[in-house]
């Protein structure tokens, strides 16, 4: 590698942990870690050390990557339809996921999804979920390096109904009496529910009413009448084409 080739790269690698740095999570990169002050000091390291900076700063925003792409999938439309939704509202399927789904990976065979993207960079979002009676559901919310912060649900917290926060990472502020506060370590949430369903059309039916009863507004707009906002569509937008393939077709 040529003196120049090892500049490039090594500010490269700085550019990407201090662009990463600004996406909302308190954890710290690993070139930002590494104690590299200035773009000398990177470009007088060794290859070995700028190959090994590199790989740690892919890994790293790998799932920023791959998370944001995967919003934009599932968020591209003006209202609610299939497997998209806009931001802050339900995607609700209402059968099971035969073999030609595609929009998540190996998706459960015997739950119906209830899923939704969360903005909660200004406010939180509050949902309410109904009484579940005694059926298995979970409600697992991914930030964006698609750890799961919190996963209410009936092995968790019971299956009466509910209410929850999800609240950002910088807010600070007082929730109504009775809502649990979920804070998210970054500004970006998706909560990928599931409930468990027989696959019989009376099953079906019940399930479908319990979905309709999970709702989310933000906190602003709680307990008042709330219309969500219409969805826009950017048509340059990839929809077709699973996340993952887009991600790794990716250059460095």
């Amino acid at each position: 590698m040529t003196p120049r080739a090892r500049t490039v790269l090594a500010l490269l690698v700085l550019v990407l942990s201090s662009a990463l740095a600004a996406c909302g999570s308190d954890k710290p990169g690993p070139a930002a870690s590494s104690g590299t002050s200035d773009t000398s000091t990177a470009a007088g390291a060794s290859e070995a050390d700028l190959a090994t900076a590199a790989v740690d700063a892919y890994t790293y925003g790998y799932p920023l990557v791959t998370m944001e792409y995967t919003r934009r999938a599932f968020t591209n439309t003006v209202e609610p339809q299939g497997t998209q939704a806009p931001m802050g509202q339900f995607v609700r399927l209402r059968e099971y996921p035969n073999a030609q789904f595609r929009a998540v990976t190996a998706p459960n065979a015997d739950t119906l999804y209830t899923q939704a993207w969360f903005d909660v960079s200004k406010e939180p979002y509050i949902l309410s979920v109904p009484d579940m009676g005694d059926r298995y559901f979970l409600l697992p919310m991914l930030d964006a390096w698609t750890n799961v912060f919190a996963s209410p649900g009936k092995r968790t917290t019971g299956t009466k109904a509910q209410t929850f926060a999800i609240t950002g990472p910088g807010w600070t502020g007082t929730l109504p009496e009775g809502v649990t506060e979920y804070k998210s370590p970054t500004a970006l949430v998706w909560l990928l529910g599931r409930i468990y369903c027989t696959g019989t059309p009376e099953d079906y039916a019940a399930v479908h009413a319990l979905q309709d009863k999970i709702t989310a507004v933000p906190l602003s707009s709680y307990g008042k009448p709330y219309t969500p906002p219409p969805g826009t569509v950017d048509p340059a937008l990839d929809t077709k084409t699973a996340v993952r393939e887009q991600v790794n077709a990716l250059d460095g």
